[in-house]
């Protein structure tokens, strides 16, 4: 229910995810497909079709997105679309049989030209992860003051020393210690303690948030990799009950 928050992307290659609002998505019923229960983002509807299960259903149905004040994004080695070339050799790492997701890349593309048109650009940061997160985060990067932080990343701690724990260990200090509140939100590899996912290569999502000097954190579901399908897990009821109190900064 927050208004306007600033981004921070982790592990955020050429920083397309930064615009991810700008895109389009239509939420339908698994056991319904012809159902359409939601249409999020800003783009003309459909390009990406996300089929959910799960008793919870949707946590809400609220379908204007906040309002992005800052893009942030950090990766070992960013990827800068500066010109056409560049845009090219992105394009190049999708396989050839697969032109429904070069559609969408260009689709994120253009997203991204469209909103540096506008004045609304995207910050990529060289990081290592987990080493050198502390030192960005204390020293290269101030954040912009009285706005939510949003911290995400996508299946990238899978290709870390220390996987999930050793960015946690860096973060959680960090965020607890924030006079704003700090939701970190997670698709990656489920530990021991998250469980089996139901289907292959299926994701944890995870959301942690610090507020007020206290820390929550919540299973919400196991989602599809590229968001090709979701189930809603119990603890998103009780994600859904604090998401409504937190309208206000503090």
């Amino acid at each position: 229910a927050w208004p306007k928050v600033q981004l921070l992307d982790l592990g955020a290659s050429a920083g397309l995810n930064l615009f991810g609002e700008k895109r389009a998505y239509r939420v339908v019923e698994k056991a319904n497909p012809n159902e359409v229960l939601l249409d999020l983002g800003q783009a003309p509807p459909t390009q990406f079709i996300v089929p959910i299960s799960g008793e919870l259903g949707l946590p809400g149905r609220q379908t204007d997105p906040p309002t992005i004040a800052a893009r942030t994004g950090i990766d070992l080695a960013p990827f800068y679309l500066h010109d056409e070339q560049d845009e090219l050799t992105l394009a190049s790492f999708i396989w050839g049989d697969q032109p429904v997701r070069l559609q969408r890349l260009r689709e994120g593309i253009r997203a991204l030209r469209e909103a540096e048109e506008q004045g609304d650009v995207v910050r990529l940061f060289p990081v290592r992860l987990p080493d050198e997160l502390e030192t960005f985060l204390s020293t290269t990067w101030t954040p912009l003051p009285d706005l939510p932080i949003v911290i995400y990343n996508t299946t990238v701690t899978m290709y870390l020393e220390g996987g999930k724990q050793g960015v946690h260990d860096v973060l959680a200090p960090w965020a607890q210690n924030q006079p704003v509140p700090v939701l970190w939100l997670q698709w990656e590899p489920a530990n021991a303690e998250e469980g089996e996912s139901p289907d292959t290569y299926w994701l944890a999502w995870t959301a942690d948030l610090w507020r007020d000097g206290r820390h929550h954190h919540f299973h919400l579901a196991w989602v599809h990799p590229h968001a090709a399908g979701l189930q809603w897990l119990p603890d998103a009821t009780e994600w859904t009950k604090l998401a409504g109190k937190c309208t206000d900064l503090h």
